[in-house]
């Protein structure tokens, strides 16, 4: 009868086991995402631009999960920007390897006094048991838009190309419309913007 006890109680355990590894347990975030944002910049919670957000409470995530994130940000400069976006400073020492953060813009060219819409997602990788809490900052950085480039690296080539090819033919509404690629402001990426692309190429 013991020993029934007993491998009744190893195969609970097992279960249990097999079940955090599968389904994941929540990880506490007992820090916050500073967000950050060049000289320019300015980052909002609301669409209106009324609230200035400094820092996100991720809350509790799951093991193998992920959470989602909408922010606003304006140019408040003088000139137009391109919008790029870094991650940084994790805290503590090794969490950055199971963590993974990826910023969605509906356009990255940023005229003056206008808004883009930024949408983060978070996601903890399941084997990130080891750690009950982390933080790091998100950085917003605008560099002065040069004509004709989609990754915002300071220059036209091929990365560039290959984001306008992926693009070509679409209109507003279209799962592969983007913005930026719509050099004339015509509403459809087509051949004239192909020809105002290849212009600033190189």
């Amino acid at each position: 009868m013991a020993k029934v006890r007993v491998s009744l109680a190893i195969l609970l355990f097992l279960i249990v086991f097999l079940a955090t590894w599968v389904f994941g347990l929540g990880v506490p975030v007992h820090d916050v995402s500073g967000i950050y944002a060049s000289i320019g910049l300015d980052v909002y919670r609301d669409s209106n631009c009324t609230q200035k957000i400094s820092s996100i409470d991720w809350g509790n995530i799951s093991l193998g999960g992920s959470k989602s994130v909408t922010v606003y940000v304006r140019n408040e400069g003088t000139t137009t920007l391109g919008l790029s976006f870094a991650v940084q400073n994790f805290v503590p020492n090794g969490i950055s390897s199971y963590l993974g953060v990826i910023w969605t813009f509906v356009g990255r060219k940023v005229e003056v006094g206008k808004v883009v819409k930024a949408i983060a997602t978070l996601t903890v990788s399941r084997l990130a048991g080891g750690f009950s809490s982390f933080s790091f900052d998100m950085v917003f950085q605008g560099v002065t838009y040069v004509f004709g480039y989609m990754n915002v690296d300071g220059k036209v080539d091929m990365y560039d190309a290959l984001i306008f090819a992926a693009s070509y033919g679409a209109r507003p509404g279209d799962s592969t419309w983007n913005p930026d690629c719509d050099l004339n402001n015509d509403g459809v990426i087509n051949i004239y913007d192909a020809l105002l692309f290849a212009r600033s190429f190189g």
